[in-house]
């Protein structure tokens, strides 16, 4: 939809991708019309250069019905579906393959593949894309109440069964990755395949992700990739708001406090990824601000959420 959308009110679209042999990413753009401050405007509190955006939106009930589990999709559309990228997550419930060990437990908002069966048995075969001959190695995300539950065997493509030990953490889900062995893939369709090796161990999500990367891609965070509510700051009171932290932005975010290890800049990234650096940038006629701002020295904190 563009030009003037005219009054506030809900609107539906769709958009139709069966003439599209692959989509790796959809995006939605609102662009902020620009109003301006001297007409009184209700929606105009604090406006750079006397203008300002006075415009809302947004989306939701967004559905890719291909990336639901098996049962709920019909078999002609899932047998189209392609294998998961390397170096994204998959859902444990996407298997291609299930065998007699499996089974899916829900815990809170999370669903578990958890094994049932017998020692040795088969849990479920998942199927990954490579489309870089490189190095790759295994990680998964596992909830073990204790190590009773923890073990698992696995093994890429035919190769040899590989027992992993993870540790636990009873209270959470932990992401651990499998140091003992490096896979070395050449592009196409590979599998990694998985059987009972302790009965209740529970996996949410797998990924196949490679050691070295050539190519290194912005994570978001200019392009928007990365929305604004995933943005965020401590003090909570913090003008510019945080949605303005990002590089070469009209606004720059500038805490409100100067206390060291006291403030803090938050960003939650969509999903698992490699980080190979960071990037910061000074802002000059900052909003609210009435002098320049940079930042000398900071620290940062890198944890995986669960």
């Amino acid at each position: 939809m563009t030009g003037d959308q005219g009054d506030i009110f809900w609107r539906a679209a769709f958009v139709n991708l069966e003439n599209f042999s692959r989509v790796y990413q959809i995006r939605f753009v609102h662009t902020l019309p620009e109003g301006n401050c001297n007409k009184n405007s209700q929606q105009c509190n604090v406006c750079k250069h006397q203008k300002c955006p006075a415009a809302n939106i947004a989306i939701d009930g967004i559905k890719l019905e291909c990336q639901k589990e098996n049962k709920y999709v019909p078999f002609e559309v899932c047998k189209k579906r392609t294998a998961v990228l390397t170096g994204c997550e998959m859902l444990a419930v996407m298997a291609s393959v299930t065998g007699p060990a499996y089974s899916v437990q829900t815990i809170g908002m999370e669903k578990y593949v958890t094994a049932i069966g017998l020692y040795h048995e088969l849990i479920a075969i998942y199927e990954f894309e490579v489309v870089v001959n490189a190095t790759y190695v295994v990680w998964k995300q596992m909830f073990a109440m204790s190590n009773q539950t923890n073990d698992v065997s696995f093994r890429v493509d035919e190769g040899d069964w590989q027992i992993w030990q993870p540790p636990h953490k009873s209270s959470h889900a932990l992401w651990t990755q499998y140091y003992y062995q490096t896979f070395k893939l050449l592009p196409g369709i590979h599998t990694i395949s998985l059987r009972q090796e302790e009965y209740g161990f529970r996996l949410s999500k797998l990924a196949l992700v490679p050691v070295q990367i050539s190519k290194w891609a912005d994570l978001g965070m200019q392009s928007r990739h990365i929305p604004d509510g995933f943005l965020s700051a401590f003090p909570y009171s913090s003008n510019p708001e945080p949605r303005y932290g990002r590089l070469h932005a009209n606004d720059a975010w500038c805490s409100s406090d100067i206390n060291k290890g006291y403030v803090y800049f938050q960003v939650v990234l969509p999903q698992l990824a490699l980080l190979s650096g960071i990037s910061i940038q000074g802002g000059k006629d900052i909003l609210q601000k009435s002098n320049d701002y940079w930042v000398k020295r900071y620290m940062s904190r890198i944890k995986v959420q669960v």
